[in-house]
C-alpha cells in the first residue's frame, strides 16, 4: 500500500501532530508512506522525521516575501506540483491531508483528483474563538474556515481523533467513510531527553502550569483572574507564544514567557510544574495532555468532552469559563503530593494508532 502524507499547516502544536503518525505509519511496515511537507522553517521535519520516510519526501519552505506568502494561502504551485508528481512517479492511489490544507482548497474545487482516494483529517470541526487584531487577520481566518468547510463537505474519508466530532460527523454524514483514531502522542526525543533550561525560570521551582500558544479560545485570562482570586502562594506560569493577558510580575509570582519553547527546554518546564492547567473555553483536539501525562503531572482542566475522554479518574475539572470555579480547583489541590500514572503507557501506544489508520485506508 503506498500513501501520500500531505501536511502544509506548521503551526507549533501541529507539527509534533503530523511527525508522530507519520513516523508511526511508516515504523508499522504495512505502508509505504511518501510525504510532502510545507512550512516557513522546515528544521523540525529534518530533526523529527526518520530518515527513511525523511527521504521519500519533499520538503517546500514558504516564501518569505508576504505578498508571496499570501498567494501560497490561494494557490500554492509548487505543493500542487509535487503532489502531482509523487502521485504520478510512485503510483499513488492514496493521499491523506494530514493536517488543515485550506491552501489546497480552491485547487481540489476546480480540480478534483477523481481517480486518487483522498483520505482527510478534521482538526476543527467548529472553529475557535479568536481575537482578531486587523482587518486582515479577519479575513484569514474567515477564509481558512471556510476552506476547512469545503474539505469536510467534499472529502468522503474522514477521520478526526475526539470522540465528540466523530459521533457528529458520523450524524452528519453517514454515507461517508468516517474513524476515530488515537491522538498520537507529542513526546519526542528532544523533549524526552532534553536538557535545557528554562531561562526566565531560573530557580524558579514548584509552579502552576499553562503550555501552550495562547489564543483566546485557550482561557489563559480565566486562568490568571482565577490565580489571582484564589489567594494561594503558589507562582503561576505561562508559557507559550501568543496573546498577552498580564506581564512577568515577581512580586505577584505571575511569569509570562512569549515565546516558542524549545523542544529541549519542554523537559525542564513541566518538570518543575507542581499541577498543570488547560482553562479551554473551546476544545475540539489537543496533544498537550500527552505531554503533561508523559511527565507524570496532575492536571486540571475545563469540562470539555474530549478533556473528560483524555484524561484519568485523578483529573480535577471545573466549569469552562467560570473563573470562580478555577479558583476552587486551585485552592483544593494539592501541590506537595506526588503522582504516579499509567495512563500515558496505556493511551499513546502505536500499534493501536497504527491499527486505526489500516482501518480507516482499507475500507
Amino acid at each position: 500500500m503506498k500513501l501520500l502524507i500531505v501536511a502544509t499547516e506548521y503551526g507549533s502544536g501541529m507539527l509534533p501532530f503530523i511527525v508522530s503518525v507519520v513516523n508511526s505509519l511508516n515504523d508499522s511496515g504495512e505502508i509505504d508512506v511518501y510525504g510532502v511537507f510545507a512550512a516557513k522553517d522546515n528544521r523540525f521535519y529534518k530533526e523529527n522525521l526518520n530518515s527513511d520516510i525523511y527521504n521519500k519526501s519533499v520538503f517546500i519552505e514558504y516564501p518569505q516575501s508576504s505578498i508571496k506568502n499570501m498567494f501560497y494561502k490561494f494557490y500554492p504551485v509548487e505543493i500542487i506540483k509535487s503532489i502531482s508528481r509523487i502521485i504520478k512517479e510512485e503510483k499513488i492511489e492514496l493521499v491523506h491531508y494530514l493536517s488543515i490544507e485550506y491552501s489546497l482548497a480552491l485547487y481540489d474545487f476546480f480540480f478534483p483528483r477523481k481517480k486518487i482516494k483522498i483520505f482527510y483529517t478534521v482538526h476543527d470541526l467548529m472553529p475557535h474563538e479568536h481575537e482578531y487584531t486587523t482587518l486582515k487577520s479577519e479575513f484569514i481566518r474567515k477564509y481558512i474556515n471556510r476552506c476547512i468547510r469545503f474539505h469536510i463537505c467534499q472529502k468522503t474519508n474522514l477521520t478526526t481523533s475526539s470522540r465528540c466530532q466523530y459521533d457528529t460527523l458520523k450524524k452528519m454524514y453517514p454515507k461517508k467513510n468516517i474513524e476515530l483514531t488515537p491522538f498520537p502522542t507529542l513526546i519526542n526525543n528532544s523533549i524526552a531527553s532534553g536538557e535545557d533550561e528554562v531561562p526566565e525560570l531560573k530557580d524558579i521551582n514548584d509552579y502552576i502550569l499553562f503550555f501552550g500558544n495562547v489564543d483566546k479560545y485557550k482561557g489563559v485570562d480565566i486562568l490568571y483572574d482565577a490565580f489571582l482570586k484564589s489567594g494561594i502562594k503558589n507562582k503561576l506560569v505561562v508559557a507559550g507564544k501568543g496573546l498577552d493577558y498580564f506581564e512577568t510580575d515577581k512580586v505577584m509570582s505571575v511569569y509570562r514567557i512569549n515565546r516558542f519553547i524549545k523542544d529541549t527546554e519542554v523537559k525542564s518546564l513541566f518538570s518543575k510544574a507542581s499541577v498543570v492547567v488547560y482553562p479551554y473555553r473551546s476544545v475540539t483536539m489537543s496533544g498537550v495532555l500527552s505531554i503533561a501525562y508523559f511527565f507524570n503531572k496532575k492536571l486540571i482542566v475545563s469540562d470539555h468532552q474530549f478533556f473528560k475522554d483524555n484524561t484519568d479518574v485523578d483529573a480535577l475539572f471545573f466549569k469552562s469559563g467560570n473563573t470562580e470555579a478555577l479558583s476552587k480547583k486551585l485552592r483544593e489541590i494539592n501541590y506537595n503530593e506526588k503522582t504516579e500514572t499509567s495512563f500515558y503507557e496505556d493511551n499513546y501506544k502505536k500499534e493501536v494508532l497504527v491499527q486505526k489508520y489500516l482501518t480507516f485506508y482499507t475500507v
